[in-house]
């Protein structure tokens, strides 16, 4: 009956002192912490394992005074590991970009794929469980790398119509998609001005 009621008292603790460990681990499984930083999630666990040694043992006191910098680490842990799992696939692109044609010819756009990039990454620190905003978040940088892909795409196009002395057909393409949204606005005709002009009359109208 003791060895049940040690064996009984030992569970109870290491269910409500280990409790906040347990919660990090499964948010690290949910990252795939365990394949991206292999060493730093083993070394926890291991910690984990010494802890509940220590409970069974009769060592609460000393468990639950290393326990806020046992947290700390998984914390730090978490932050390193949400950063990869959402934002990773962003940071490999901003590091293509860097040396890239695209970053010298857009640099101002280039600066603003950074900006959004280091937003999320700051966001993602500083609320590493809130995943749905995490993801909202790094939509926001990805958004900003397809729009330098795009106007890089852009840039190759009036080259090569420049090249090609196409720049008449490139430029009547841009007049008509402008004068088809003069139109639907009630603006008639607006040809005689420049596209930004239209533009601008455009914008007003709306």
């Amino acid at each position: 009956m003791s060895l049940l009621a040690a064996a009984q008292s030992a569970k109870q603790a290491i269910v409500s002192v280990l409790e906040p460990i347990r919660s990090h681990f499964a948010v690290l499984d949910k990252l795939e912490t365990q394949g991206h930083f292999a060493r730093r999630y083993e070394r926890a666990q291991s910690r984990h394992l010494e802890f509940k040694g220590m409970l069974v043992a009769g060592k609460r006191a000393q468990v639950e005074e290393a326990l806020p910098e046992f947290q700390s680490q998984l914390h730090a842990l978490e932050q390193d590991a949400a950063e990869h799992y959402f934002l990773g696939k962003v940071l490999e692109d901003v590091k293509r970009l860097a040396s890239s044609d695209k970053a010298e010819v857009l640099p101002t756009v280039y600066q603003d794929v950074k900006t959004k990039t280091e937003s999320a990454r700051g966001f993602i620190r500083q609320n590493v469980r809130a995943y749905d905003d995490i993801k909202h978040t790094v939509n926001l940088a990805e958004l900003q790398i397809k729009r330098m892909e795009q106007l890089f795409s852009e840039h190759l196009s009036r080259k090569a119509a420049v090249e090609d002395k196409r720049v008449e057909a490139h430029l009547l393409t841009l007049e008509t998609q402008l004068f088809q949204m003069t139109q639907k606005a009630g603006l008639g005709d607006l040809r005689h001005l420049s596209f930004s002009e239209q533009l601008e009359a455009i914008n007003n109208k709306l």
